[in-house]
């Protein structure tokens, strides 16, 4: 279960860096800005689902 958790926050970490990369170039410094933005909104979601499944696990 925990592999998942990390794999999916890593996943996420990759995509986002790689979106940021190639679409958000020509913002320069908003880009790492906004990409670090998607990321904690991204990460939050994975948390309160990662978050559930265990709990439910444990039940």
């Amino acid at each position: 279960m925990h592999f998942l958790y990390w794999f999916l926050k890593c996943g996420w970490l990759l995509v986002i860096i790689f979106i940021g990369n190639i679409y958000l170039s020509r913002l320069g410094l908003w880009s790492v800005i906004i990409c670090i933005a998607v990321f904690v909104a991204g990460n939050h979601l994975i948390n309160k689902s990662m978050e559930k499944i265990i709990l439910a696990k444990k039940k």
